[in-house]
């Protein structure tokens, strides 16, 4: 999501996803960031972020990883435990 939008900035927003699903996989959208943001955009609870303007190779990557991110989860919460 784009870190400034109109009515709420992305990282209100971001902590409001979360609070209703903890396991989303949300990426800052913005045109700069430093060393310094993105290490502070994962401790705001994003899973990682996208400079613009985005190449379309690096998008790609980005939504396979969220998808790898999310199959997982889903096979940790589907193993029995010992």
């Amino acid at each position: 999501m784009d870190l400034r939008l109109p009515e709420i900035d992305g990282v209100e927003l971001c902590e409001r996803i979360r609070e209703i699903n903890p396991d989303a996989v949300i990426y800052a959208f913005s045109g700069g960031f430093t060393e310094v943001d993105s290490d502070r955009l994962e401790e705001m609870g994003f899973d990682g972020y996208l400079c613009k303007p985005v190449k379309i190779e690096i998008l790609e990557r980005a939504i396979e990883g969220a998808f790898e991110k999310i199959y997982k989860k889903r096979e940790r919460l589907s193993i029995p435990s010992l």
